[in-house]
């Protein structure tokens, strides 16, 4: 009775992450949730005996690894561009995602501030996010809003901005990059980047830029 019990467990189980990664944005997430539901699944239909589930399931789950290292060994190309903060298409992409960027940055409440300098992010020459900073006299960057949409949420685009565009931001006058009060989602993505806690003040984490050449 007991084993039933650990069975059926195993298999609502199933069932719910694999319903769960139906609801995910995040092409990544999506399938690798996707994933850890089939073995879940696959694991209950070899105990109660269905084969024919445990074969689609394993296929399912062969797919799902198929296109996670896929996608983890494409190259792609990136590239960050400075725009102009009174273009159309900033102002009609940063309207578009306000719901959910305010999620991860509450305090960018003036996407239109003159003071900021706004950046493209694409991957593969589709605008993946934005990133928005202010510049100070000292050569620090404030981030504002660093923000990509949720299909593209992974760790190459941060990576990329981060730490391989220092003779990029150097030569416009960005020597350091500071994220002052970061909320938790934030703080584990700029940690993942280099960022590090300030000495001077411990609620600031940042960045310093070195030249590659």
């Amino acid at each position: 009775m007991e084993n039933n019990i650990v069975i059926e467990t195993i298999g609502f189980l199933a069932a719910a992450i694999i319903i769960f990664s139906m609801t995910l944005k995040s092409y990544i997430q999506f399938r690798l949730i996707n994933m850890v539901g089939s073995i879940f699944f696959i694991l209950y239909c070899y105990t109660i005996g269905s084969y024919p589930l445990l074969a689609l399931y394993s296929i399912l789950a062969l797919i799902n690894m198929f296109y996670l290292l896929l996608y983890y060994n494409r190259t792609g190309f990136f590239r960050i561009l400075m725009v102009n903060k009174n273009s159309t298409f900033l102002n009609e992409f940063l309207l578009f995602y306000y719901s959910d960027i305010i999620k991860y940055f509450p305090k960018f409440m003036s996407p239109y501030d003159e003071e900021f300098t706004y950046f493209y992010i694409l991957r593969n020459m589709v605008t993946t996010g934005i990133l928005v900073v202010k510049v100070n006299l000292d050569e620090t960057a404030e981030i504002v809003l660093d923000y990509v949409i949720p299909e593209y949420r992974d760790s190459k685009i941060g990576s990329f901005v981060y730490n391989e565009n220092d003779n990029y931001f150097k030569d416009i006058g960005i020597q350091t990059f500071l994220v002052k009060e970061p909320t938790r989602k934030q703080l584990r993505y700029i940690k993942s980047n280099g960022f590090r806690k300030s000495k001077a003040d411990p609620n600031v984490y940042e960045k310093k830029i070195k030249k590659t050449w």
